[in-house]
């Protein structure tokens, strides 16, 4: 036991020696408040974004979220269409029984709200 524990201290220490350090992390390793990004040029200033780009990101954040919003509605009405077939399904059904139709439309139900819910939270 004390032989596989020495094992794998060497085993460990090899690997942590061998990672490569990047550019400018050297002397940082582990302090507090050390930046992972620096520029490498102190006098690097960062410029103001482009507003066309800014705008551009707009757009496409607009389509995604309206995609998104369509196809919500969709689900939506289709968990509604089901639900409402499920109800007609369970009133024709004997109370003693339920037939494999109505099993397989409540899991179909179930798939749909949880994609439903998911895109909910995006």
């Amino acid at each position: 036991m004390r032989t596989t524990r020495g094992l794998l201290g060497i085993v460990v220490l090899a690997a942590v020696g061998s990672m490569p350090i990047e550019a400018g992390q050297a002397g940082t390793w582990g302090a507090p408040g050390a930046s992972q990004e620096r520029p490498l040029d102190p006098n690097h200033r960062q410029e103001p974004p482009d507003p066309a780009r800014v705008r551009l990101q707009e757009e496409q954040a607009k389509k995604v979220n309206d995609e998104r919003q369509r196809r919500l509605e969709g689900d939506t009405a289709r968990l509604y269409e089901l639900a409402g077939e499920l109800k007609e399904q369970v009133a024709k059904s004997d109370k003693n029984t339920l037939s494999v139709d109505v099993v397989k439309k409540a899991d179909e139900i179930e798939r749909l709200a949880k994609s439903v819910k998911e895109k909910m939270r995006g």
